[in-house]
C-alpha cells in the first residue's frame, strides 16, 4: 500500500527525484531490492546527459549495500556520458565511501590508463603494493610502478630535449 502511495500521490512524477528515492526506500526497507533498484535507476534517467542522477542514485545503492547494483550504474553513466573524467569522479567517490572496494579501484586505474594519467596510476599500484601480502604479486605491482616512473622519466627527457633544440622553421 505505501508504494502505491508514494506513486500515486500528485508530487510523485517520473522526474520527481525525492519521490523516486522515497519510493525506492519504501521497497528496500521491506528488503523488495528487486523493486526499489528500477526505481532508483530511474533517478539517473530523469537527465541522461548530467552526470549528477548517476552518482545520487549510486550513491542510494551503496547506502543500502546494493555495491555491484552501484558500480554497475556508475559503469552506465560513465559509458552514456562518454566522460572518463566524470567516471574517474564517480569511483573516487566510491573509494572514500570505501576504501577495500577493489572493483572501484580497478575501474579507476582502467580510467587512468584511457586518459594517461599516469600519476594517479603509479600512486594506485603503490596503495596496492602496500597493501599486497603475497610476495611476487607485490613485486608484480612494484615493477609496474617502477615502469611508470621510468616512462615518465623518458617522457621529461624528450620534452627536455625538444625544449633543447628551439623551434623548427
Amino acid at each position: 500500500l505505501a508504494p502505491d502511495i508514494a506513486c500515486g500521490s500528485p508530487p510523485t512524477g517520473p522526474a520527481n527525484r525525492p519521490a523516486l528515492s522515497r519510493l525506492g526506500k519504501i521497497y528496500a526497507d521491506r528488503e523488495l531490492f528487486s523493486r526499489a533498484t528500477p526505481v532508483w535507476e530511474r533517478i539517473a534517467r530523469i537527465q541522461p546527459g548530467v552526470s549528477t542522477g548517476y552518482l545520487e542514485a549510486a550513491t542510494i545503492l551503496w547506502d543500502y549495500f546494493r555495491y555491484t547494483d552501484a558500480l554497475r550504474l556508475l559503469a552506465d553513466g560513465r559509458k552514456k556520458l562518454g566522460d572518463p573524467e566524470a567516471a574517474r569522479g564517480y569511483h573516487r567517490k566510491v573509494l572514500q565511501l570505501a576504501p577495500e572496494d577493489r572493483d572501484a579501484e580497478t575501474h579507476l586505474e582502467d580510467l587512468a590508463t584511457q586518459v594517461a594519467d599516469g600519476t594517479e596510476l603509479l600512486a594506485s599500484f603503490r596503495r596496492r603494493a602496500q597493501r599486497e601480502p603475497d610476495g611476487p604479486k607485490r613485486a608484480g605491482l612494484l615493477i609496474e610502478a617502477a615502469l611508470i616512473q621510468a616512462q615518465k622519466l623518458v617522457d621529461l627527457e624528450g620534452a627536455a630535449a625538444t625544449s633543447q633544440e628551439g623551434p623548427r622553421a
